[in-house]
């Protein structure tokens, strides 16, 4: 899901809570997509933190603004959403969602993080989640017209009519979901030379989802005689590439350098396409980034979710999450230390609550 809206607003209001005294509310004209409470306005040094679900919706009358941005980009994919603000600082974050089932009990809870781009850019390559695919379940159609198709081993395969390009994945219905073309380096300047037609198959070519053009040549070959000849000059060719890319700007032009490379590409494509369809929701856990967060993390998380639907002693938690009366007060203590929570009463009868 990507929006490309100037309806689409970055709010941020006071809240009563000194634990979380910011909430910021995303929102498109009046509807509130996306509503949580916040420790700090944005993330400081680390680039990450934590926030917690509101359920409230924004209302001009009922919160105090103290930052307001329209949003550029919002984009929702799997367990993430991606945004970009329009301003020049601290302008782009994520928000990760991630819901884990309680270890010892029936239930799940929800772990939100705040992330900039520091917090981004930081971020193991190890750690980034890829949605896995099995190849058994990709349908690869390959054009009838195609002499000598690419090979494409563990894949289910079958040859058959396409309107356009040379080969395309299917779905489960036998919808095309992406097609690539294909050419070699003189299929393409064939094609160069009649320009004005190759333009036009390209920008049909363009109008389908997750189209793109596959060369078996590298982009600097056609600026060597000796591969392309003598018929057309080198600087005509430089032009009319270049054209090309300026009139289908959303076409995904590929130079692979050599069929094996192009076959590899076309390849690695179809999975990426595919596995997009496994990508986990924000009501799914997939992804576990190891350096936002530890066992004690998750601990901390259950014992705030807790605390956020009523006030309980060390005993309730120990009960309801089945942990340790010892690890809970430790945590108690060490939340109460950030200024997290508070106590009301003392000993066994002492019940600790948010901080409001």
């Amino acid at each position: 899901m990507l929006h490309k809206s100037n309806n689409l607003k970055w709010v941020i209001t006071k809240s009563k809570s000194k634990s979380f005294p910011y909430k910021l509310f995303i929102t498109k004209g009046s509807d509130t997509i996306l509503s949580l409470l916040l420790q700090d306005k944005w993330p400081g040094e680390k680039g990450h933190i934590f926030c917690l679900k509101n359920d409230e919706p924004f209302s001009v009358n009922d919160n105090e603004i103290i930052e307001e941005v329209e949003i550029n980009n919002f984009k929702k994919f799997g367990s993430k959403i991606s945004i970009t603000l329009k301003r020049n600082t601290k302008k782009r974050c994520e928000f990760l969602f991630l819901e884990k089932k309680y270890k010892n009990k029936e239930g799940t809870y929800t772990q939100i993080f705040f992330r900039t781009q520091r917090g981004i850019t930081e971020r193991k390559l190890k750690n980034v989640y890829i949605p896995k695919v099995n190849k058994k379940d990709i349908t690869i159609t390959i054009s009838s017209n195609e002499k000598y198709p690419y090979n494409f081993p563990s894949f289910s395969v079958k040859f058959g009519y396409l309107p356009l390009g040379d080969y395309a994945l299917e779905d489960s219905l036998g919808n095309l979901v992406a097609i690539v073309e294909r050419k070699t380096l003189n299929n393409f300047c064939k094609e160069l030379s009649n320009f004005d037609l190759f333009i036009m198959k390209l920008l049909e070519l363009q109008s389908l989802p997750h189209a793109a053009l596959v060369v078996e040549a590298n982009y600097s070959d056609f600026f060597n005689p000796k591969k392309v000849g003598n018929k057309v000059s080198i600087s005509l060719i430089a032009k009319l590439i270049h054209q090309l890319f300026a009139k289908t700007n959303k076409l995904p032009i590929i130079f692979a350098g050599n069929r094996k490379m192009a076959e590899y590409w076309v390849t690695q494509y179809f999975i990426a396409i595919a596995s997009l369809k496994n990508e986990v929701k924000h009501n799914i856990v997939q992804e576990i980034p190891i350096e936002y967060y530890t066992n004690n993390d998750d601990v901390i998380f259950q014992i705030l979710n807790e605390l956020k639907q009523s006030p309980q002693s060390v005993s309730d938690l120990s009960i309801k999450l089945d942990i340790d009366k010892e690890i809970i007060r430790k945590h108690l203590y060490s939340l109460s230390k950030r200024g997290l929570i508070q106590s009301t009463g003392r000993g066994k009868n002492a019940k600790w609550q948010i901080k409001i």
